[in-house]
């Protein structure tokens, strides 16, 4: 057995880790594509373990959400990510956590606005990103929560849309301020044609319902023209820059990073 990649074994560190408070946040910026202005960052989690330092954020979620610890991480983020709003660098700057559908409900929402209210943070600058869940969740309850919480200026996204069934269900059910495109469409797009008209697809459509859209993993330099050509609104991912710890993160925010993609492509 491949004790890293165990799922149990992954929810018996993350446990461990949560208790001892001694989890990792990382950052990853998103950009726009048409002001190479930051928008905002995403924050990804990380296990303070050698052995563990490739396991993804994803990985971790799906190890808390079959062992029953996704309720506890999820608060633990929430008041981790506020609490870093406060010391961040660029105060017009939102941070992003990703949340599984199943676990918003009115209770979740009032305990967001509560710890951002107690913090003395913007409701503005925290977004929440819904991911892709293991179960349906109640499409009604999620739906009402996520009003109420853009209701008091919470943004909210799609995280991977387009990678599975629910996120085009919550596209017509829930109203949203961004999707974020599945990595898998912009890495297969440049050497796939069905890749690249259903990338151009999604971000067109996104647009056509007035959502803004950012797209997610993209890598080189290839990848952007194409982003670029398509009118993508935003991007995120290695060709801007890899995660980054809170250190590096608050250096790389607060030196304002204007990034002229249009001169990147031509060189």
């Amino acid at each position: 057995m491949n004790l890293p990649n165990n799922i149990n074994y992954l929810a018996s560190q993350l446990s461990k880790a949560l208790d001892a408070d001694a989890l990792d946040i990382f950052f990853q910026p998103k950009i726009s594509l048409t002001t190479g202005v930051v928008i905002g960052a995403e924050v990804l989690l990380r296990v303070p373990n050698d052995e563990l330092e490739h396991i993804s954020t994803d990985m971790w979620i799906k190890a808390a959400t079959d062992q029953g610890l996704m309720g506890d991480l999820t608060n633990w983020l929430v008041k981790k990510v506020i609490n870093q709003i406060k010391k961040w660098p660029n105060p017009k700057v939102p941070l992003s956590i990703n949340v599984p559908p199943t676990i918003f409900d009115h209770e979740f929402s009032d305990f967001v606005l509560k710890s951002l209210k107690q913090a003395g943070v913007s409701n503005s600058l925290l977004e929440i990103e819904i991911i892709e869940a293991n179960r349906p969740p109640n499409l009604k309850i999620l739906s009402e929560s996520v009003q109420y919480l853009r209701s008091k200026g919470v943004k909210v996204s799609i995280d991977d849309f387009g990678s599975g069934y629910a996120t085009m269900q919550y596209l017509v059910g829930i109203p949203v301020d961004t999707v974020k495109i599945d990595k898998s469409f912009i890495q297969q797009a440049p050497h796939s044609s069905a890749a690249y008209m259903v990338l151009r697809s999604l971000i067109e459509l996104a647009k056509e319902m007035e959502i803004y859209v950012i797209c997610e993993g993209a890598e080189t330099l290839e990848q952007l023209k194409i982003l670029l050509k398509m009118k993508c609104d935003a991007i995120q991912g290695f060709i801007v820059s890899k995660p980054m710890a809170s250190e590096d993160a608050i250096a790389w925010f607060a030196a304002n990073p204007i990034i002229d993609f249009k001169k990147m492509v031509e060189i």
